[in-house]
């Protein structure tokens, strides 16, 4: 493989770890809201 299609393909991984890692973060932050506690402590 030459060296161009090198870099397209790093270049092309780059965007979608970056897009992969957006959606994640946004997932996370969803996930640590308030968590639900009973009474009797069963949570």
């Amino acid at each position: 493989m030459n060296e161009d299609g090198e870099k397209r393909i790093a270049a092309k991984l780059a965007r979608i770890t970056a897009k992969l890692c957006a959606r994640n973060t946004q997932l996370a932050a969803l996930h640590a809201g308030q968590t639900p506690v009973s009474r009797t402590g069963d949570y």
